[in-house]
C-alpha cells in the first residue's frame, strides 16, 4: 500500500474511532434514563423503546469496532 492510501485508512480510522466514542456516549445516555425510570415505566412501552435502543446502539457500538479491527490489520 502506498503512502496517500495508508494515510486515507488512517484518516478513516480515526473517524471512526470518533464515531464510536458518539454512539457509546448516546448508548450510555439511553442506559442511564432506563437505569432511572421507575420499575413501572420501564415495563412499559417507553422503557422498551429504551432498552432496545441500548441494544441497538451496542451492535452499532460493536460493529463499528469491528471495522476499526479490519483496517487495523492492514499493511
Amino acid at each position: 500500500m502506498n503512502d496517500d492510501r495508508r494515510k486515507k485508512v488512517q484518516e478513516a480510522l480515526s473517524k471512526l474511532d470518533d464515531c464510536k466514542s458518539i454512539i457509546e456516549d448516546v448508548r450510555d445516555g439511553e442506559q442511564e434514563s432506563f437505569d432511572n425510570m421507575p420499575e413501572n415505566m420501564a415495563a412499559g412501552e417507553k422503557g422498551q423503546k429504551i432498552e432496545a435502543n441500548v441494544e441497538y446502539l451496542d451492535e452499532a457500538v460493536n460493529s463499528v469496532g469491528e471495522a476499526i479491527d479490519q483496517l487495523g490489520n492492514i499493511e
